[in-house]
C-alpha cells in the first residue's frame, strides 16, 4: 500500500483528521498505550489477530463502518487505516503482505497457516536477512471474496499475484 498523506486540504482533510482522531482514541484504549502516533505499527505496539478483531468491532460500533479485521495486515498504521476507511469502497489487497523489510532479491514468501492468515510476523522478526519477507494471505480470509475450492486455483492465483510483486524468480518459499 502506498504511503498515506494525511495533510490534504479542504473537506478531505477534515474527514481524514476526524478518522485519524477516532482511530487514535480506539487504538489507545484497546492497546492501553498513550501516545500512539499515526505511523506507529499496530503489531509493534502489541496488537495481534485477537486484538485486531476487537479493533474492527470498535470501528464498526463507533464509526459505523464494517471492515474485515484482515485489513490490519495491509493497513498497519493509523494513517494507513484512516486512508482505507475514508474510501467509499475497500481497495483490493494483494495476498502478499510485507512482514519484514529488506531490499535484496529474491523475496522470502511464507505460506499461510491453516487459518489462511499472515501469521508469521514474529518469525519474520527473528530471521536476520536483507531480503524482504512477505506473508501470504489466503483469498477469502477477509470475508469479502470467496475462498478457492481447489489447490490448482490457489496456485494459479498466487502465481498471477506474484508476477505483480516480482515478475521473475527465483523466490524463497517457506511453508508446511
Amino acid at each position: 500500500m502506498a504511503p498515506v498523506d494525511v495533510t490534504t486540504s479542504g473537506s478531505v482533510a477534515n474527514s481524514a483528521s476526524t478518522t485519524v482522531g477516532m482511530l487514535t482514541s480506539i487504538w489507545q484504549s484497546l492497546l492501553r498505550r498513550s501516545p500512539i502516533g499515526v505511523d506507529d505499527n499496530f503489531f509493534s505496539l502489541g496488537g495481534n489477530r485477537r486484538t485486531a478483531d476487537l479493533l474492527f468491532a470498535d470501528i464498526a460500533r463507533k464509526m459505523g463502518r464494517e471492515v474485515p479485521s484482515a485489513t490490519i495486515f495491509h493497513a498497519q498504521t493509523i494513517a494507513a487505516l484512516a486512508s482505507v476507511l475514508d474510501r467509499t469502497t475497500l481497495p483490493r489487497f494483494s495476498p502478499f503482505v510485507q512482514i519484514g523489510a529488506g531490499t535484496k532479491k529474491p523475496p522470502i514468501l511464507i505460506a499461510p497457516g491453516l487459518d489462511g492468515c499472515t501469521s508469521f510476523s514474529k518469525l519474520a522478526k527473528r530471521i536476520q536477512t536483507e531480503h524482504p519477507i512477505y506473508g501470504i494471505q489466503a483469498k477469502g480470509v477477509d470475508g469479502m471474496e470467496n475462498p478457492f475450492d481447489c489447490v490448482e486455483d490457489m496456485a494459479r492465483y498466487y502465481v498471477e499475484e506474484l508476477n505483480e510483486l516480482q515478475p521473475c524468480g527465483p523466490y524463497i518459499l517457506i511453508g508446511y
